[in-house]
């Protein structure tokens, strides 16, 4: 039996729409090609483990965004740091935005309790929609830093109409033709054993890792996520004036 891990960017459809389940249409892909792109990568790489193991001998972990300590590229840490530092602080609306996600030490423990088990399959390894939300997340990591921060919520068109980046310059945050990446069916996962810690651990221990632990670099080339100062005072600044 064989486990291997392939993101949720292998269903095809632009944008997704909510409730992909296992079952959803994947991209076309060659497990023979070369390197073409991220989606098509992946399905590849799933096809090459389903063609030399059979699906009776494989489990194939779907996740989406994952967070916690040691995360990598550091979206969530991202946050953490930016939110320590105070002041007045860029928030992405809504605030009650559902997210999806899953705590890296809940996605290793249940592909371990699966190769244990000789568990076969594929499964969207995520927690379930709406395990947190925006407002939440942001707010615990304010807690966690014991940050005097103020966010200032700003309505995502507004934020679109000033160009930034959703999930880049504003790590975790999508915009509304992206939400179907934050509504994967995880029900299967569930009901085989998948357990989600809440976000309140993964926010706190996160944090005491970047507080007491070194933390993992880019690779040289790849764009460390997060807005500038500049800009975010640019754009909260506009935000008041047409509050106003």
């Amino acid at each position: 039996m064989l486990d291997a891990l392939s993101p949720c960017s292998v269903y095809q459809a632009d944008p997704l729409p909510l409730g992909i389940d296992e079952n959803f249409q994947s991209v076309d892909a060659d497990p023979a090609s070369e390197s073409t792109n991220y989606p098509a990568d992946k399905r590849g790489a799933e096809l090459a483990v389903l063609s030399g193991f059979g699906p009776t001998a494989s489990f194939i972990a779907r996740p989406g965004l994952i967070i916690g300590p040691h995360e990598w590229p550091a979206r969530l840490a991202w946050w953490l740091r930016r939110i320590s530092e105070g002041g007045d602080v860029l928030a992405p609306g809504p605030e009650d935005l559902a997210l999806q996600y899953i705590d890296a030490r809940d996605l290793a423990l249940f592909m371990v309790e699966s190769a244990e088990q000789g568990r076969v399959g594929i499964f969207n390894t995520l927690t379930p929609r709406g395990h947190s939300t925006m407002s939440e997340l942001l707010n615990l990591c304010k807690t966690a830093t014991n940050s005097d921060a103020n966010f200032k919520w700003v309505p995502s068109d507004f934020i679109l109409k000033h160009e930034i980046q959703p999930w880049s310059e504003l790590p975790i945050w999508i915009s509304p033709d992206m939400y179907g990446f934050y509504g994967f069916d995880t029900r299967k996962a569930i009901a085989a054993g998948l357990k989600c810690r809440p976000i309140s651990e993964t926010v706190n221990d996160t944090w005491l890792s970047i507080s007491t632990e070194v933390q993992p670099e880019l690779p040289a080339g790849r764009i460390a996520p997060g807005i500038s100062k500049e800009k975010e005072l640019e754009v909260l600044a506009a935000w008041a004036t047409k509050a106003k």
